[in-house]
């Protein structure tokens, strides 16, 4: 419901941010990829409770996320970070 409030273009450029981030091409994202994906990207730092939060993103507690389940969690926060501006 909230990936069509978006056009297009935002949901193509999540697309390929989740395809860089797995890195064995599964459709899921582990700790460890989002690791890696997080320190090839710039000085952002891990939050040490990572494992906790693709638990929680993730809806079937496999301790991995799936693109669609990315694309949720991405697509939330982008807008409640458009409705605090």
């Amino acid at each position: 419901m909230i990936a069509q409030s978006l056009d297009e273009e935002a949901i193509s450029k999540l697309r390929a941010v989740f395809i860089q981030l797995d890195a064995n091409g599964d459709g899921q994202l582990t700790v460890a990829e989002m690791k890696e994906g997080m320190t090839k990207g710039g000085p952002a730092e891990i939050p040490p409770d990572l494992q906790q939060i693709i638990e929680e993103v993730g809806s079937d507690g496999s301790g991995v996320i799936g693109y669609t389940e990315f694309l949720a969690a991405t697509l939330d926060k982008k807008q409640y970070m458009q409705e605090d501006v």
